[in-house]
């Protein structure tokens, strides 16, 4: 079962994520803010933040219900503003990007509820390798550190 996992530490999630960042930067994104997706993107945002002069702002929803199963639908735990983002270029960070059904609801309601960006982008610390439920479209700029096998990540602040 533990070679059915991908074990990282915080020197190599801080090595991708730095690697990532210069993806962003010669890309000339330059976003405004951080938007970190909780609890996931919290710390990679944060770190992020050492090679991008952003400031962090966050929201927090999960799929998971208190038995830790999948729900159809999220529970928002605390959504952003829009008037925060309006006009600003926002780099949404995640840790992951397994069936993009996260960041598929959240641009979904963005579209749905008015948010207005001068630009988007998705910056992610793993792509898993396989189909997803979702599409960007060409608007939204997509960064991640590195593609990896449809494996379960364990990631350090995640270990007991």
């Amino acid at each position: 079962m533990e070679n059915e996992k991908l074990f990282y530490s915080y020197d190599q999630i801080h090595a991708l994520i730095k690697q990532g960042s210069h993806k962003v930067m010669e890309d000339n994104f330059n976003p405004d803010l951080i938007l970190a997706i909780g609890g996931g993107g919290f710390i990679p945002g944060r770190i992020l933040r050492t090679y991008i002069n952003a400031s962090i702002v966050s929201l927090t929803m999960n799929f998971y219900n208190d038995k830790e199963e999948i729900q159809d639908k999220p529970n928002i735990e605390q959504m952003i503003d829009k008037s925060i983002v309006a006009g600003k270029r926002v780099l949404i960070v995640d840790e992951v990007d397994d069936t993009r059904k996260t960041l598929a609801f959240l641009l979904d309601y963005f579209a749905e509820n008015g948010y207005e960006f001068e630009k988007l982008g998705i910056f992610v610390v793993h792509n898993k390798i396989k189909p997803k439920s979702y599409t960007f479209n060409g608007a939204v700029k997509y960064y991640s550190c590195v593609e990896v096998e449809d494996k379960w990540v364990v990631y350090p602040w995640d270990r007991i």
